[in-house]
């Protein structure tokens, strides 16, 4: 069994993407943090649970995991924003074994002050090792994400 300090997951796994766990202060075990971001305690404000997080003009975290060409993944989440100009996305970025960017899947939704789900479906194409789950918040927006899931639809 992996320690609960291990980052490796089963091929297509996405892990804490609630963001409940937190070794680290300030960080969701899993992710790793680019800029703006804060992992935010409120059990009232959360979807579900006690955290969620909150990026801000800019920030963005991703989490890796392997994956197989031919595989059909959904990414989902539930998201708001601080206002309406506030705007944010989540992408699957696909990566070869040197992480050059293969591919991106972007979903940009019109968020509002409200949580919703947003999800999409994209097949792994050829010559793809990993996939970094992305969120990201636009530059002077700020937008909260909870309960972040990645299912494996098919695989070979």
């Amino acid at each position: 069994e992996l320690s609960p300090l291990s980052s490796m997951v089963k091929k297509g796994e996405l892990k804490n993407g609630g963001f409940e766990k937190s070794i680290l202060p300030g960080i969701a075990d899993g992710w790793r943090p680019n800029g703006a971001n804060e992992l935010i305690k409120n059990e009232y404000e959360a979807f579900t649970g006690a955290h969620f997080m909150r990026l801000k003009n800019g920030g963005w975290l991703n989490f890796a995991t392997q994956v197989d060409q031919g595989m059909i993944l959904n990414l989902s989440a539930y998201i708001k924003s601080e206002n309406e100009n506030s705007s944010g996305f989540l992408k699957i970025v696909f990566k070869d074994q040197g992480q050059k960017t293969v591919k991106t899947q972007q979903i940009r939704p019109d968020t509002s002050k409200e949580w919703e789900l947003y999800s999409a479906s994209v097949t792994v194409p050829e010559g793809v090792w990993s996939a970094w789950i992305v969120i990201e918040a636009d530059e002077n927006s700020v937008v909260d994400f909870d309960d972040l899931s990645l299912k494996v639809l098919t695989s070979n």
